[in-house]
């Protein structure tokens, strides 16, 4: 989990210095790697990651050595596919864990992180498909949309910052933005407070045993001397 959260965090940062680079396709790489190691306690999930992941990886290396753009409608509809089931595997790590570690908090970052990710591809894909669905985009050299732009849109909207410098414009792009809020702050206040909460209290409850067990331990480095024998 840590190295997903990791993938991610390095994508979302360098997405902003690197549009549609090797860079981005070698992060999503790794993203998809460390999805099926989140999955491989199940063969289903697994079989599910590489069905949606290989496409999507394939239209992304193939867009560099011909001339298909990589936002196109087969790197974006997977891309929604992928990282929503991605969202799904590590959310049901999350829910399933026995115990609440640093494992488990990790990917519930990774969650939070996924569920932005995927709301950015579902409004390019909207944006794809119905041209200015959202205002002040910016558009790379070539005319391409630069998906940077709606990336940082998304985790806006995520975290109800509502800065407002991009804004939907009719009605499908906006009931987008009305859910992914709405989840987001129930993810942060419901799901990841609980999840610290435990993590916490267990982790008091740990060294509280450890520092009970330390003081019943007998202490043999000063033996009881017998009162016939003292000095």
């Amino acid at each position: 989990m840590l190295v997903l959260l990791v993938s991610l965090l390095l994508f979302i940062v360098l997405s902003t210095f690197y549009d549609r680079s090797l860079v981005l396709a070698l992060l999503f790489t790794a993203i998809l790697l460390s999805a099926v190691s989140a999955a491989s306690g199940s063969r289903n999930a697994m079989i599910g990651v590489w069905v949606l992941g290989l496409p999507f990886l394939a239209s992304i290396w193939t867009s560099f050595s011909t001339a298909i753009p990589i936002a196109g409608w087969a790197t974006i509809i997977f891309g929604v596919l992928i990282l929503g089931y991605t969202t799904g595997i590590v959310l049901r790590h999350v829910l399933w864990a026995r115990d609440v570690d640093a494992e488990v908090l990790f990917g519930a970052a990774a969650v939070y992180l996924l569920i932005g990710l995927t709301f950015a591809m579902l409004c390019i894909l909207v944006e794809q498909a119905a041209p200015g669905s959202y205002t002040n985009l910016t558009f790379l050299a070539d005319g391409m949309l630069d998906i940077d732009a709606l990336i940082y849109y998304s985790f806006v909207t995520l975290a109800t910052m509502g800065s407002g410098d991009i804004t939907p414009t009719w009605d499908v792009p906006r009931t987008l933005a009305v859910m992914e809020a709405i989840l987001g702050v129930f993810y942060t206040t419901i799901l990841v407070a609980k999840l610290v909460s435990v993590y916490t209290a267990r982790t008091i409850i740990k060294d509280l045993d450890d520092l009970n067990e330390v003081e019943d331990t007998p202490d043999t480095h000063f033996p009881d001397v017998p009162r016939g024998e003292e000095a």
